[in-house]
């Protein structure tokens, strides 16, 4: 709560001054354990679709009152957080493309590797019977719809979730009135499906889902 990472991006971004170091040394960001492997996840009903929401309440003192509202009146649109998830085991898959495998490789280590792109093709692959067929791998898919970031308080009210029309036109309506109040200011952005990209630590322990 409160707009202190509000703050903090401001001063930051109003005092930023570019670099004079003319190094032409190239530095990689370290993206050992990112991976992008999942398909697009659809709402685990045809009638569904996703909904990317960003709230502002700027008035600090406003911010827990008006965002608790928000919350359950979500509640009660869309249900509990595991009831409108846009995450759910049935539609999570993975793409199995050396596309897909291909984006990778050159995101993580920045150059064309033959050995790269087919042993992690393969394992892709694998992963097909695995997530199907062992009990091992029916709980790492489950601990991913578990575990995905799907709500955050940073200020500002952001989360995504799944609905059918209906839901969106009735939330709309109560955050049209909050809007009309000028107590926030919000942006709803609405897709088909969700994409998903984790940066995996511990695959037994830690997934976390960006």
């Amino acid at each position: 709560m409160g707009n202190g990472l509000k703050y903090a991006e401001h001063i930051i971004k109003e005092c930023f001054t570019a670099s004079k170091n003319n190094t032409q040394e190239n530095i990689k960001p370290n993206l050992e354990g990112m991976q992008c492997r999942w398909d697009e996840i659809y709402p685990n009903q045809t009638d569904k679709k996703v909904i990317c929401l960003l709230v502002d309440c700027d008035d600090e003192t406003k911010q827990a009152e008006i965002y608790s509202t928000i919350i359950k009146e979500i509640d009660l649109i869309f249900g509990d957080l595991q009831k409108r998830n846009p995450i759910s085991t049935i539609k999570l898959k993975l793409n199995t493309s050396l596309d897909k495998i291909r984006s990778e490789m050159y995101a993580k280590i920045g150059t064309y590797q033959f050995r790269y792109l087919i042993s992690n093709w393969l394992v892709t692959l694998f992963g097909l019977f695995y997530f199907k067929f062992y009990k091992t791998g029916k709980l790492y898919k489950y601990r991913v719809t578990q575990l995905s970031d799907t709500i955050m308080l940073d200020g500002f009210l952001n989360t995504v979730i799944s609905g059918t029309d209906k839901q969106v036109n009735t939330l709309k309506i109560v955050l049209d009135n909050l809007e009309s109040e000028h107590k926030i200011i919000y942006g709803m952005h609405i897709t088909h499906a969700s994409i998903m990209s984790c940066y995996i630590e511990d695959k037994e322990k830690n997934i976390f889902i960006l």
